[in-house]
């Protein structure tokens, strides 16, 4: 963490109803505290 902004992995499972097939995207953010929520930056 620097100052308000904080680096973050984040991981998402999306799963297909119908073929059952699963798939996970990975993304790296950079998120910033700005009057009292978290807006992604970078």
């Amino acid at each position: 963490m620097d100052g308000d902004t904080v680096k973050v992995s984040v991981s998402v499972k999306y799963l297909d109803q119908k073929t059952k097939a699963a798939q996970i995207s990975q993304f790296d953010l950079k998120l910033q505290k700005t009057g009292g929520n978290w807006k992604i930056v970078g």
